[in-house]
């Protein structure tokens, strides 16, 4: 348990980073506010009830009320410098903690996205990291306002009478412990709404990520409705919340007044003077509210932690995918011989795709992996890119193992075209440009030109700085894997991967990348993972794939001689496209 204890603190502790001494300071401000705003209580009584008021002299009522005003205003003026240094800070630490979190996210591997949902990501980078920051601003200060509040109010008020104060020692616990209970009920709730919350987002991501589907499934209405279920789970735990919180709230009322008219009733036999009567009244209700209301800020701290832990789990999280210390930082091209040498590899799932698999491709050839959907084709690009690594074995370019080389050279000499396009809410110039960031205009529109996407550019209004929308939602399939291609053909990379990269794309447009492929490529490393058999006839070498394990290797024309599977692939996917060809 004390174990758990430490972790928690440490996490926040390792969050609050360069800001730990604004908070401390923050909290000594407001330390100091609550004095002063007591010490106000405790002049008006002696004071100011008891000596000005009773003497009747209007120099002393004057000089009670000037004195009550300055320690009231110096704990309005320490209340304002803590509050305006909170603003800061939390508008500090949320921006550097939100980037700190986006950038450790972007450079997570492919690993964590594939175990945590997008909604769960996006939950913690706007909702957790504000929760955090706020907490530690406003109620950590709460809790130490109330504290110093409490703690001083029960040391006044046992100064002042003793037997009364019994009353309050015997109510303020039980109360706290009564108070506390509500809010841990309540912050179940919390927690469910959390959820709701973060479905509801990973839900609003996939309908708006996912538009064309929904439209093309005409599913419109069920997206809605399902959010619409969302909502109105999300609105019925707020509706409970804000219920339980007035009956908490009004049956506190009710137990107070009981507490004071039980306090007056005892007063009443007491030799106590108007003043500290004033003041005792005074204190304690106010002690009574600051215990209900710090139970509920411990409540809320919890919270925090909650959130601090997601935040932290996220910072710390070690990518199975990472540089080792001594990565190798070459200059030079990758070498385009690949080798898996004895490679098994399972997904986290625990699925095994590839056992004890070996291959080698050569460099400066166009090399096609062909299989059933399931075969491993993907896994195998996945692995060259280094998404994921082998589980055992080695992967090699040329003589080196690919573990042995810094990530980030990797990723700049392999280009990956998918056959989803990913593009930006940018122009075409930019998204063209993120194949390199320094490349000029006329780079740009030649890298364009060689896929033949110059063509469609210049006819859209804004030429290559049209908006393209999200995800390019606003170019057809075609269009967004022709600017794919060009990004790739820009980024001049010594290897690329083209899984079912024109498996989604127009015969036409088809045809114009397949005509360039060579001119586009030339002297590269060129890996196609292909389902559509007629794009990869020209490939120098062709294996067919089952279960992770190869069964026929050879040209297009030897795979066809030997009459086997990739034979029966071809011929049965040559037949259905004539058939196609004829219906339409």
């Amino acid at each position: 348990m004390k174990k758990n204890k430490i972790n928690y603190f440490n996490k926040i502790n390792q969050l609050l980073g360069n800001n730990k001494k604004t908070v401390i300071i923050c909290l000594l401000l407001i330390s100091i506010s609550a004095v002063f705003s007591l010490a106000g209580s405790v002049f008006s009584a002696y004071y100011g009830i008891n000596k000005a008021l009773v003497s009747k002299d209007i120099k002393l009522i004057i000089f009670a009320a000037g004195i009550i005003g300055v320690l009231s205003l110096t704990s309005l003026i320490f209340f304002h410098i803590t509050y305006r240094k909170s603003l800061k800070y939390t508008k500090k630490q949320s921006d550097d903690l939100r980037q700190k979190v986006f950038k450790k996210a972007i450079y997570l591997d492919v690993n964590y996205f594939t175990t945590h949902s997008t909604g769960g990501m996006i939950n913690t980078i706007i909702y957790d990291v504000a929760t955090f920051s706020e907490g530690m601003a406003g109620n950590l200060e709460n809790i130490v306002n109330l504290g110093v509040k409490i703690i001083l109010s029960f040391i006044i008020l046992t100064i002042i009478n003793p037997k009364l104060s019994i009353v309050l020692w015997i109510m303020a616990p039980v109360l706290f412990i009564f108070a506390f209970f509500i809010y841990r009920k309540i912050g179940k709730f919390y927690n469910k709404r959390r959820a709701i919350t973060k479905q509801r987002l990973s839900h609003i991501n996939e309908g708006i990520m996912g538009v064309k589907t929904v439209k093309s499934l005409n599913i419109e209405d069920k997206q809605h409705g399902i959010f619409k279920k969302y909502n109105k789970k999300h609105v019925g735990i707020g509706m409970k919340i804000s219920a339980i919180n007035e009956i908490f709230w009004r049956v506190f009322d009710i137990f107070t007044y009981v507490a004071l008219a039980i306090l007056f009733l005892q007063s009443y036999e007491l030799s106590i003077s108007y003043g500290e009567l004033f003041l005792y009244y005074q204190l304690f209700k106010t002690t009574l509210y600051s215990v209900a209301h710090l139970a509920m800020e411990f409540d809320k701290f919890t919270e925090v932690g909650v959130s601090a832990g997601k935040i932290y789990n996220l910072l710390s999280y070690e990518p199975l995918v990472k540089d080792k210390e001594n990565a190798i930082e070459k200059t030079d091209r990758l070498s385009g011989n690949i080798s898996f040498n004895d490679v098994t590899f399972t997904y986290p799932n625990g699925e095994t795709v590839l056992k004890n698999f070996s291959l080698k491709i050569e460099e400066g050839k166009k090399f096609a992996i062909v299989g059933k959907t399931g075969s491993g084709k993907s896994t195998i690009a996945n692995l060259i890119y280094r998404y994921y690594e082998p589980s055992s074995g080695k992967i090699l370019f040329g003589d080196i193992d690919y573990t042995d080389l810094k990530l980030e050279y990797i990723h700049k000499e392999i280009g990956f075209i998918l056959q989803e396009p990913m593009l930006f809410d940018d122009t075409i110039f930019e998204n063209l440009r993120y194949g390199k960031l320094d490349a000029t205009e006329e780079e740009v529109k030649m890298a364009a030109k060689l896929v033949g996407a110059d063509e469609f550019i210049k006819k859209l209004a804004d030429g290559y700085h049209t908006k393209i929308g999200e995800s390019g939602i606003l170019l057809s399939t075609g269009q967004k894997q022709q600017l794919a291609f060009a990004r790739v053909v820009l980024k001049n990379p010594s290897i690329i991967i083209l899984d079912e990269a024109t498996a989604n794309i127009d015969s036409e447009t088809e045809n114009i990348i397949q005509k360039n492929i060579d001119k586009l490529f030339k002297g590269k490393t060129c890996i196609f993972i292909a389902h559509r058999l007629s794009t990869i006839k020209n490939s120098d070498k062709i294996v067919y794939l089952e279960n992770g394990e190869i069964v026929e290797s050879g040209s297009h024309d030897e795979l066809l001689a030997k009459k086997g599977k990739y034979a029966d692939l071809y011929n049965n996917q040559f037949v259905q496209e004539k058939i196609n060809k004829e219906i339409n």
